[in-house]
């Protein structure tokens, strides 16, 4: 896994700039106008009232500048600047091909809407904008809705569920969402998560009010979702989220596959046992001790560290976020 963190010029920026700029130029004399030219659009005017009929109050000129058009220009362009960020922060991250099995043994069902490359983790970015922080998640088949999810007021697709836990301050959670099997190791607790789902807001919440009481004030649900391509676009409020993004934080995003009809405990999450079938993925366990996870970001060693020995012996994988 490579982080690529950038900071975004906001074109807000360049634009009023370019606004102030070209009020200098156009009270100056562009360079090419002749010298002639740019005297005879700068000489003496009165200083106040009107010379002709619709002419308007002429300011103090300078060198022949028209110093206070220029100034209101150059304040115009500041107090745009002032309402407006001029730059957004944003940070990338790319995650390895191929490595959507887990903790290395898991198989995808065998169902043929479960395409090869489907739950493959590839690229993420998280993008200040304005008040909201736009998610793109880019996976390695394209998306597709077999299921037709706005029959059931989904968001467009169907098969992947995509959890981006963040930590943001010190402190915070080390158990997770339930479903995914896994918790956060010590010193790597999140403190908000994300969730892209085929399911509507409605749905989600509701399995959130119901399997996750005691986490439900740091879930965040997405504003709105789109699939493009290969790609699952969500953005979600600023305010909820606790800030803007930062380069200081920690990440961690969690690839699953929605299951419109989960286990009495499983938020929405879609099991992996020990052996797949049409619609569960295959090479973990049956007691529940596995992480149920096909891919992450940056190396998957930490999920091969849960022992799964009965439905009342074993240990869950402890995993880490990364940093850009």
């Amino acid at each position: 896994m490579t982080a690529q963190p950038y900071l975004r010029h906001d074109s807000r920026f360049n634009g009023v700039l370019g606004f102030a700029a070209l009020g200098w130029l156009r009270h100056r004399g562009s360079p090419g106008r002749s010298h002639a030219d740019s005297a005879a659009t700068t000489a003496p005017r009165p200083r106040v009232g009107r010379t002709e009929e619709g002419d308007p109050p002429i300011d103090i000129r300078h060198k022949g500048y028209p110093v206070t058009r220029l100034a209101i220009s150059l304040l115009t362009g500041a107090m745009v600047l002032a309402g407006t960020s001029a730059f957004a922060e944003s940070v990338k991250f790319k995650d390895a091909k191929g490595d959507d099995n887990g903790p290395g043994s898991y198989t995808y069902p065998t169902d043929t809407v479960y395409t090869k490359g489907s739950f493959d983790l590839r690229k993420v970015a998280l993008e200040d904008d304005g008040d909201e922080i736009e998610v793109t998640v880019e996976v390695g088949a394209k998306i597709k809705d077999p299921w037709d999810s706005k029959a059931w007021d989904g968001n467009g697709f169907s098969l992947q569920m995509v959890f981006i836990f963040l930590d943001t301050k010190a402190g915070g959670h080390t158990k997770t969402i339930p479903g995914l099997n896994v918790d956060f190791a010590a010193g790597h607790e999140w403190d908000k998560v994300l969730i892209i789902s085929p399911q509507g807001n409605t749905r989600v919440q509701s399995e959130i009010n119901s399997k996750a009481k005691d986490l439900k004030g740091d879930i965040v649900l997405p504003l709105k979702v789109k699939a493009r391509g290969k790609k699952l676009v969500a953005s979600f409020p600023k305010d909820k989220v606790g800030g803007g993004v930062s380069k200081s934080w920690g990440y961690q995003v969690l690839m699953q596959s929605n299951e419109g009809f989960p286990d009495k405990t499983d938020l929405l999450t879609r099991k992996v046992n020990e052996y797949g079938g049409g619609h569960r993925f295959g090479g973990g366990c049956d007691y529940d001790w596995d992480p149920h996870v096909m891919d992450m970001l940056g190396e998957q060693a930490d999920l091969k560290a849960y022992t799964c020995k009965s439905k009342t012996d074993g240990k869950r994988a402890a995993i880490k976020m990364v940093k850009p």
